[in-house]
C-alpha cells in the first residue's frame, strides 16, 4: 500500500498523533502533503485545528491539576530532576513541557504574566517554539479561566496554523513530488530537522542558565 492510499483512507488516524507530537514542522509537512494531492485540504486543516486543540488542553489540565498538586508538595523540581537523568524520559519530560532550567521559577515568572494580560501571554506562547508548551502549562498552573484559555488558544491555533500549512502548501506546489521514494526522503529529513532542532535549543538554554 502506498502513502496515498494509506492517508486516503487512514488520514486522521495518522495525521492526528503526528499533530498532537510536534504541531509546529508537521503542520508545515501537513499542508505540503494537500498540496501533491495525498489528502483534502478541508480535512487536513480540521485535523491540524483538532490536534492542536487536544495538545494543548492536554499541557493546560496538566498544569491546572498535576503540576499545581507536586508544586503544592514541593516534588515539581525533585521529580524533574531525577526523569532528567534518564535518556529516555529526557525526551518525554521535554514532550511534556517540562525539561527546560529553572522550571518553578520560569514558571512563576509567566504565572505573574498571565495574571496581568493572559490573552497576550498566551498568544505569545502560540508562536514561541522553544518555550510554548512551558506557557501552555503555566495557563493551567495560573488558573487562567478554562473558556477563556480555549476561546483565545483556538484563534492562536488557527492563525499559526494558516501560515505554517499555506507555506507548505506553497512550497509542495512547487516542487511537486510524486516519486513516494522522494517523499519518503523529504520527510524523514523533516523529523531529523525537528530533533536536531529541539536539541539545540536544549543545549543553547541550558548554556544560557549555566553557572558563569
Amino acid at each position: 500500500m502506498d502513502i496515498a492510499h494509506l492517508l486516503a483512507g487512514h488520514s486522521a488516524l495518522i495525521l492526528l498523533p503526528i499533530i498532537m507530537i510536534e504541531g509546529t514542522l508537521n503542520v508545515f509537512l501537513v499542508g505540503f502533503l494537500v498540496a501533491l494531492g495525498y489528502v483534502s485540504g478541508p480535512v487536513a486543516y480540521a485535523i491540524v485545528v483538532a490536534g492542536n486543540m487536544i495538545d494543548d488542553t492536554y499541557h493546560y489540565l496538566l498544569g491546572r491539576y498535576l503540576l499545581a498538586w507536586l508544586n503544592q508538595r514541593g516534588w515539581t523540581a525533585k521529580i524533574i530532576s531525577w526523569l532528567s537523568q534518564h535518556r529516555f524520559s529526557r525526551w518525554f519530560i521535554f514532550w511534556l513541557g517540562l525539561s527546560q532550567p529553572q522550571v518553578e521559577s520560569k514558571i512563576k515568572k509567566i504565572e505573574r504574566h498571565f495574571r496581568e494580560s493572559p490573552a497576550k501571554t498566551l498568544l505569545f506562547g502560540k508562536f514561541a517554539y522553544s518555550i510554548g508548551r512551558i506557557i501552555l502549562t503555566a495557563a493551567g498552573f495560573a488558573k487562567m479561566p478554562f473558556r477563556k484559555y480555549v476561546w483565545v488558544n483556538f484563534w492562536g491555533i488557527i492563525a499559526r496554523s494558516s501560515i505554517l500549512f499555506s507555506a507548505g502548501y506553497y512550497f509542495g506546489d512547487i516542487y511537486k513530488i510524486r516519486d513516494v521514494k522522494h517523499l519518503w526522503i523529504v520527510l524523514t529529513a523533516a523529523f531529523a530537522m525537528v530533533l536536531v532542532s529541539r536539541f539545540i535549543v536544549k543545549r543553547l538554554t541550558n548554556r544560557n542558565h549555566s553557572p558563569k
